[in-house]
């Protein structure tokens, strides 16, 4: 004959043993949850920041506003110039690097996302508007490239006058170039010349006027961007941007 109490007693304590763990699952869930939202249980804090070049202009070196080292990039060749985008979510670097003229860096990270090997090293760069190009050139190359900042894939143009600077136009799609008797003005995607002799919007006054910014800024002494210095982030200031940090919750 079978022991109906002891049977019973077994399914009770199943049931409890059951219970318990429903309990135990339920109040754990919140948790894990959370674990699910914030991964690794980081953030990234935005830290304003100035980039330099470092004395033997083998780095990129990033200081606080109180000029204290903060980070440092290691290139390993001597760096001819550098930009940063607009968000400071990467970072331009040319070097005299016989395999690598070019490379970009993820900011987010400090480490290399795209690595090129161009004819000549760059003395200009910058980032399209954007941030989805970057465009570069030398002085003594009629070449233009422009490079997708997150495949690498580059593309060319051969400009009808030496370049002296690059800005990116207002138009994210858009490059002007300077050279020493105009400038031109490129669209990116597809990439082609679409105006030579390009003339700009100058204020004087209550009065707008479009004129020619070679000769504005050559005759007449009136600033305009892309007529600065193309060594500015290679100067003692730099660059200003943030900086990327992970913080632990």
């Amino acid at each position: 004959m079978k022991n109906t109490s002891f049977i019973k007693d077994q399914k009770i304590n199943i049931f409890s043993i059951g219970l318990i763990a429903i309990c135990f699952l339920v109040a754990g869930l919140p948790w894990v949850f959370s674990a699910f939202e914030k991964p690794g249980f980081t953030e990234l804090t935005f830290t304003p920041v100035r980039y330099k070049s470092s004395l033997d202009k083998q780095s990129i070196e990033i200081f606080s506003d109180s000029r204290k080292l903060l980070s440092s990039i290691y290139v390993g060749w001597p760096i001819i110039n550098f930009t940063i985008n607009s968000d400071s979510t990467n970072l331009a670097v040319s070097a005299y690097n016989p395999w690598e003229t070019l490379r970009i860096y993820d900011l987010k990270t400090q480490e290399i996302q795209t690595a090129l090997k161009l004819p000549v090293p760059p003395s200009f760069l910058v980032f399209s508007s954007d941030n989805k190009y970057l465009a570069v050139a030398e002085e003594h190359n009629l070449e233009v490239f422009i490079i997708e900042t997150k495949t690498g894939e580059k593309q060319s143009l051969t400009l009808p006058v030496q370049p002296l600077s690059l800005l990116t136009g207002e138009i994210p799609n858009e490059l002007l170039i300077r050279s020493e008797q105009e400038v031109i003005r490129i669209q990116i995607e597809p990439l082609k010349i679409l105006e030579r002799n390009a003339k700009f919007e100058f204020e004087f006054g209550d009065e707008k006027m479009f004129l020619d910014p070679v000769e504005i800024c050559f005759v007449h002494g009136i600033p305009h961007p892309l007529f600065s210095q193309k060594e500015e982030a290679m100067s003692e200031e730099g660059l200003t941007g943030f900086l990327f940090q992970k913080k632990v919750n």
